[in-house]
């Protein structure tokens, strides 16, 4: 019969414990690990640091084979830790820019759909509130000199052969369509700058 202790001692840090503290382990006497949770996560995250390859086989193996249970994780994780998870995006993409390029593409022809409703979306948000005319469009060009504020391309020297509007804050971070809030950008830098915050006009913040 397994006796539940009032107090346990960790084997690892000494320090006498409530059994809250512990993990299960039928196999003890006590029905408790012997080490307590902090320990055991420290243990885990050493071991994991030393042996990184055979970590990541074995995360592999259990997310193919507890798929509900990962994705629920992760999405829990994601809701937790939003700025953390946009981060590690951002670094990621940066580091694997043409297989970024590769599964967007792959997405954007399997999800017709979505992505219409998408654009669909974003138009609507545009034509809310105020919005640049074409006049103050043109005159914010000449300002820079129908250059991209980014990379300094002329228009005339682009692919496209024109520059596009972006908003420094973007309309999915319900940004304004005022003028104050447009900086002209080539189609390339556009793409990269995506639904980031990143005012290229001199003294804006990237």
């Amino acid at each position: 019969m397994m006796m539940i202790t009032v107090g346990k001692d960790c084997s690892d840090c000494g320090q006498t414990k409530l059994p809250s503290e512990y993990y299960r382990h039928l196999t003890n006497s006590d029905g408790l690990d012997k080490k307590c949770k902090e320990c055991r996560k420290a243990a885990s995250r050493k071991w994991k640091a030393e042996n990184r390859e055979r970590s990541r086989a074995t995360d592999r193996l259990w997310r193919a084979a507890n798929r509900q249970r990962s994705n629920a994780h992760s999405r829990k994780w994601r809701l937790r830790n939003r700025e953390r998870h946009l981060e590690l995006c951002r670094e990621w993409n940066a580091a694997n820019r043409d297989r970024c390029r590769a599964n967007q593409a792959l997405w954007t022809e399997a999800n017709p759909g979505r992505l219409a409703q998408w654009h669909k979306q974003r138009r609507a948000k545009i034509r809310q509130g105020p919005h640049y005319s074409e006049a103050e469009w043109q005159a914010l060009l000449a300002v820079y000199g129908y250059r991209c504020v980014a990379c300094g391309v002329e228009a005339r020297c682009t692919p496209e052969g024109f520059l596009t509007p972006d908003h420094v804050i973007p309309v999915c971070l319900s940004g304004p369509s005022t003028i104050d809030n447009i900086q002209p950008l080539c189609l390339k830098c556009n793409r990269r700058k995506n639904g980031r915050v990143m005012d290229f006009r001199p003294g804006g913040v990237r």
